[in-house]
């Protein structure tokens, strides 16, 4: 039974692809591309419960087939949604970490938060930022309610949360690894929080938000820099 339910998966797996192969020769376009641009537009429009996996392929013009070869569920197509909108905020993440990486005698906490905070403020104000935000905001929530979901990761990337992170080890080698992560990762969800919180309410327009993000900066370097819990320090070796 187990070999007959394996073949019939590889079957559909490789009528999938052929479906996705298929559709890409006819329109010369990337099927999976559309199919995330479309789904960030119903997610957005409509919410997470109302969006189905066969309404993407309507709005994306796909057939169901290529949905389930690139993605396979809805949680996996949310999951790429959040890579998708961070591709060019992790480009420059990496752009801005390296340029720190020639100062002397080292990058403080503050240059760090000011070089992985800025390209997220920058794709928050784009011209599409509040249609990205209200769908990644949802994305979110769907994402923390699932058991073994990174949501940091699919934010992030790996190469960018891993050299950030070690980064801040240098800059606070006083500081326990696994502490100074919890901090890292709640850095991260407060700094998503309030983008998402200034979009819903369209504070950039107001006086006190031209100043709002310097002032997140400093609560946040505060708060990672501050001693370790209960006195104890940690040394690197």
């Amino acid at each position: 039974m187990g070999k007959f339910r394996e073949r019939r998966e590889a079957r559909m797996q490789e009528a999938s692809r052929r479906a996705a192969e298929e559709l890409t020769a006819m329109t010369g376009g990337d099927p999976k591309e559309r199919i995330l641009e479309a789904a960030s537009r119903l997610f957005a429009e409509q919410g997470l419960e109302a969006v189905s996996l066969r309404s993407v392929t309507t709005e994306a013009g796909v057939n169901i087939a290529a949905v389930n070869y690139y993605f396979g569920s809805k949680a996996a197509l949310l999951q790429a949604m959040t890579q998708h909108f961070f591709l060019a905020v992790n480009r420059e993440q990496l752009d801005r970490l390296d340029a720190l990486a020639s100062s002397m005698p080292g990058p403080t906490v503050r240059d760090l938060l000011t070089a992985y905070a800025t390209p997220i403020f920058a794709i928050f104000d784009s011209p599409r930022g509040r249609e990205w935000v209200q769908a990644l905001m949802m994305v979110r929530s769907a994402m923390l309610s699932t058991p073994g979901a990174s949501v940091m990761e699919g934010e992030g990337g790996a190469e960018v949360t891993s050299r950030y992170y070690e980064a801040l080890r240098r800059a606070l080698p006083q500081l326990p690894p696994d502490e100074l992560w919890w901090r890292f990762e709640r850095m991260h969800g407060l700094l998503m929080a309030n983008q998402g919180r200034r979009a819903v309410q369209d504070q950039q327009k107001d006086r006190t938000g031209r100043n709002e993000r310097a002032w997140l900066i400093t609560f946040l370097a505060g708060a990672i820099e501050a001693a370790a819990t209960d006195g104890e320090e940690h040394t690197v070796q």
